[in-house]
């Protein structure tokens, strides 16, 4: 989606990459097109805006500012099946998430960075109920898994939807280091 493709509707034989599981959580993509049709009609593709989108966010929300190139250029395809094929599940190992990122050209180091980016938003009750019900996953200790019921008291599918969430941290609207503190308070003894 960093072309910009992300905003692209099911079409004939094109199908969203919106209809991709693994992009369940985004929405609002109106406002791009909100913005670029009062702004700048015309002059500045969808794939900066969508950049410059995350880099003003980021600053609103207490994170550095980061200097951004634009001149991007914006698709005119798109495909849920590559979304399918390339993003990361939510049940990834680390050891497949570094190595998927390696395959892309990321270092150890920018691939965490990524993983850092969940200090903002929540994360979806639909990525993680199958470790919940029926029965729950014996890697989960009881006090979490009791604190991830209440967050998520169903694994049915009718139910869970964009507002059926889990905060990743307790300041989810800060760019901090919380995200990072929590992981390794709870997995820095557990290889």
């Amino acid at each position: 989606g960093c072309d910009a493709s992300i905003l692209l509707d099911s079409k004939g034989s094109i199908k969203s990459e919106r209809d991709s599981d693994k992009n369940f959580g985004i929405r609002r993509l109106d406002f791009i097109n909100r913005i670029m049709e009062a702004a700048c009609p015309g002059v500045v593709s969808c794939a900066d805006i969508i950049v410059l989108v995350a880099r003003e966010s980021i600053v609103f929300t207490g994170g550095p500012t980061i200097p951004m190139l634009t001149g991007r250029r914006d698709s005119t395809a798109a495909s849920n099946a590559a979304a399918d094929r390339l993003l990361p599940p939510a049940t990834v190992s680390v050891d497949n998430f570094i190595s998927l990122f390696a395959s892309k050209g990321l270092s150890l180091d920018e691939s965490v960075a990524i993983i850092g980016a969940h200090t903002i938003g929540v994360g979806h009750c639909v990525n993680i109920v199958n470790r919940l019900y029926p029965n729950q996953d014996s890697k989960i200790s009881l006090l979490f898994a009791s604190r991830l019921r209440v967050q998520c008291p169903t694994a049915n599918p009718w139910m869970l939807n964009n507002i059926t969430v889990i905060n990743n941290d307790m300041t989810n609207l800060v760019f901090d280091n919380q995200y990072f503190r929590d992981l390794i308070a709870r997995f820095s003894t557990n290889q």
